[in-house]
């Protein structure tokens, strides 16, 4: 049908993490690359939960280094989310 589905599955909140944050723009960039793929709708497989945001551990305790990288990560995937030339479904 030309419609991905991707459902997040980062328990137990879907919060976006680090790894979470990456592998969300790897799976977006494949798809985008993908020219049979039209559109994606965003899910989660945790029942009753979408995402809580941001993970919060990742912003305490840890390098300056690792901060720089969490934030790039979350401009990342804002970028690469909002510039999509797909069509973006979230289905909460």
């Amino acid at each position: 049908t030309g419609v991905a589905t991707m459902k997040f599955k980062s328990p137990p909140v879907n919060s976006l993490s680090l790894d979470f944050l990456t592998e969300f723009c790897i799976s977006l960039e494949k798809l985008e690359n993908d020219r049979a793929c039209r559109g994606v709708i965003f899910t989660s497989a945790i029942p009753k939960i979408f995402s809580s945001g941001l993970d919060i551990t990742e912003m305490c305790g840890k390098s300056t280094e690792h901060y720089a990288e969490f934030w790039r990560a979350v401009q990342e995937m804002w970028l690469r989310l909002y510039g999509s030339n797909m069509v973006t479904v979230a289905a909460v």
